[in-house]
């Protein structure tokens, strides 16, 4: 098994996942969210399962360790298409919104 390097892992992903980004005709969407929401779940899978990405001890809930990357990937692109669309003024608004009204309430 060969060690993969960050520049390896990354060559064409990310800017395949970018090239798609750009394409798309962006609108915030849940699925954007939904999108970030797994593939964290699958990052946080990776981090805590006690098999290192090991098949041969997998007991089916395990991820290969390899794929790491492509779920960073895709949660920075994820990511990046919410900003654009404005998500993060939203969030902020509405974490203002939240903090306000507890404030006066």
């Amino acid at each position: 098994m060969s060690r993969r390097t960050i520049t390896e892992l990354d060559a064409g992903q990310l800017d395949l996942m970018w090239s798609f980004l750009q394409f798309k005709k962006r609108a915030l969407s849940l699925a954007d969210i939904e999108g970030i929401e797994n593939n964290l779940n699958s990052i946080r899978q990776l981090m805590i399962q006690k098999t290192a990405g090991q098949k041969q001890y997998s007991t089916g809930e395990a991820l290969d360790l390899a794929d790491l990357g492509t779920y960073i990937n895709l949660v920075v692109i994820y990511a990046m298409g919410i900003f654009l669309d404005g998500g993060f003024e939203k969030l902020r608004e509405m974490i203002k919104n939240e903090s306000e009204e507890n404030e006066n309430g």
